[in-house]
């Protein structure tokens, strides 16, 4: 005889028949008063029976609703190896074939609000690098071909850029142009401009406007091409003679590097200058090509100067917030100039100046501009 309950249940009620297990049928989200019968009703997958728990690890019985069997979708999904994810915000039963598909759906929450298909990352954290650093170490590359898969578009976008890490092995990296190359019809922008940077290196064609072709062996580049209104990644990465290897990795402080041409190579080609910056600051660094070496950050070293040399700028920011260069140039093959606004005593002066470093020397020198419009020579 069945035992009859009758209840209150509220909210939404996930069903699952016996004749079809593997789908999920979704109740109104509505409050209802509903007669269920519960009679030890079991659940059996290939002879074995289904245990379903609940978060706390109570056990949870399935009951029977106008001939309809209802269970936790959960217990079911998990025996059948799946990865069932909940959230409350959204009201939302996720179900994914693999962890590594629940990684990538849920990367970066994708703005309900989204606007036209224009999108960008303010900064990509540590956490997530590390998280799919651990995740390729773990089950190879094919975790970022699984993550061009995702309806996720931030994880569609750090796919692609990160595939074009694999440069030096050549058969992922034809495999990477196979997967990318739909992108280049993306009615997503940003995803099609990420294809056509990734696919401009990964097929050697170095045709990229983000790519700074040093000469015919050299080429430089950063990945998460304008990724923010800030710029790129802080990674420079360098190809020379066919062969890709990380140039530089820039400090946290130093998070983006910048739009726009802001990596200038020195006459003889041996030498960058790059600007990067926070959201607060700017910086300015030389790279010499040939030993991977880098100059003191010569923003910096332009406050401590400016600011020795004149008593009265006290409460001067000792990390360089709130100052910022530009228009850097080569003057010789050892002399990069730029212009400097440097900011003193919290803001309340700002200096405006012409900067000189000299690289064999390590030694800087200015003079001050006169105008609030920037000047290019003197």
């Amino acid at each position: 005889m069945f035992k009859q309950w009758k209840g209150f249940l509220s909210g939404i009620i996930f069903t699952l028949t016996i004749m079809i297990v593997t789908g999920a049928v979704f109740a109104a989200a509505t409050n209802t008063n509903i007669e269920v019968y519960y009679d030890n009703i079991k659940v059996l997958l290939n002879g074995k029976e289904i245990e379903f728990k609940d978060a706390k690890g109570n056990n949870l019985e399935p009951f029977n609703h106008k001939g309809t069997i209802y269970v936790p979708i959960r217990g079911v999904l998990e025996a059948l190896n799946k990865v069932v994810d909940w959230s409350a915000d959204s009201k939302q039963v996720k179900i994914y074939d693999t962890e590594i598909d629940k990684f990538w759906d849920n990367l970066v929450e994708v703005p309900k609000n989204l606007v036209g298909f224009d999108f960008y990352w303010r900064h990509i954290d540590d956490d997530i690098m590390e998280a799919v650093d651990n995740l390729v170490e773990k089950h190879g590359v094919d975790v970022l071909f699984k993550g061009l898969e995702s309806t996720n578009i931030y994880s569609q976008y750090y796919c692609i850029n990160r595939l074009v890490e694999y440069y030096n092995e050549n058969d992922i990296r034809i495999s990477a142009i196979e997967k990318i190359t739909p992108f280049l019809n993306s009615s997503n922008t940003k995803l099609k401009d990420g294809a056509e940077f990734a696919i401009s290196v990964l097929t050697k064609k170095f045709d990229s406007p983000y790519i700074v072709n040093v000469d015919e062996n050299t080429k430089i580049f950063a990945l998460f091409n304008d990724y923010s209104d800030y710029g790129s990644y802080n990674e420079l990465w360098i190809i020379r003679n066919d062969k890709l290897s990380k140039l530089h990795s820039f400090s946290n402080s130093q998070d983006y590097i910048d739009r726009g041409e802001k990596i200038q190579v020195s006459p003889s080609k041996d030498k960058i200058a790059v600007q990067t910056s926070s959201r607060r600051s700017s910086s300015i660094n030389i790279i010499d090509l040939n030993s991977g070496e880098i100059s003191p950050e010569l923003m910096k070293l332009a406050i401590e100067k400016v600011a020795k040399d004149n008593k009265d700028y006290n409460n001067t920011y000792p990390d360089g917030r709130y100052s910022w260069g530009s228009n850097l140039k080569w003057v010789d093959n050892n002399t990069l100039e730029f212009e400097a606004g440097l900011s003193y005593n919290f803001m309340e002066i700002i200096e405006n100046v012409i900067v000189k470093y000299d690289v064999l020397n390590n030694s800087l020198e200015y003079i001050k501009q006169f105008t609030e419009t920037a000047l290019t020579s003197y």
